[in-house]
């Protein structure tokens, strides 16, 4: 009975490498900083934060532990909001990094860490010129060339604008007003 215990309480001792690790010895995560872990055994991580949140888009099951001594088992494509400062194990052969300011990403080596995508201001840009030149064939239907490329310049600089002057309704209204402003000005030399 007591050999057992004893081979049952060794297995469920070597699956948890989480648990044996010194909390006090951290790397600290600063943002877009990546670190490629080597080993199964424990890797203390340390932010700035109090509380960070740990997701894991990796193919394995990582374990944590935080400052507190409480262990948790986070699976591929779940997170876990934690102390921040905590360790991870069972993670070899994946990267932890810090992509925004309390939100820590576990993804496999493989992954690309920077996906690129298309940025808001064109987006938002090419949205203001058609709607630029639908307001000029709206108002003319015979309209000119110019007086087209004028509507779609000024709809393309007013659309622009609106993320960078600000969410709501004073970055619409003070990137529209840019935009009318352009028209007139335009449409004066050119038209």
């Amino acid at each position: 009975m007591r050999l057992q215990l004893l081979i049952i309480l060794s297995l469920f001792t070597a699956l948890s490498h989480a648990n044996s690790y010194n909390i006090n010895d951290c790397n600290i995560l600063n943002l877009g900083e990546y670190y490629k872990l080597d080993t199964n055994e424990g890797y203390c991580l340390e932010t700035k934060k109090t509380k960070a949140v740990f997701v894991n888009l990796s193919s394995v099951n990582i374990e944590s532990i935080n400052v507190n001594q409480s262990s948790s088992l986070v699976y591929p494509n779940e997170y876990l909001t934690t102390t921040g400062m905590f360790s991870v194990s069972n993670a070899q052969g994946i990267i932890i990094g810090m992509e925004q300011d309390d939100l820590i990403v576990a993804r496999d080596l493989g992954d690309s860490v920077v996906t690129s995508k298309v940025a808001p201001v064109i987006v938002y840009a090419a949205g203001g010129g058609v709607i630029g030149v639908m307001a000029v064939l709206g108002n003319n239907p015979d309209a000119s060339f110019q007086e087209i490329a004028v509507g779609a310049f000024s709809g393309m600089l007013s659309g622009g604008l609106v993320p960078i002057m600000g969410a709501g309704v004073f970055g619409t209204v003070a990137a529209g007003a840019i935009g009318i402003s352009a028209t007139g000005a335009c449409s004066s030399c050119h038209m």
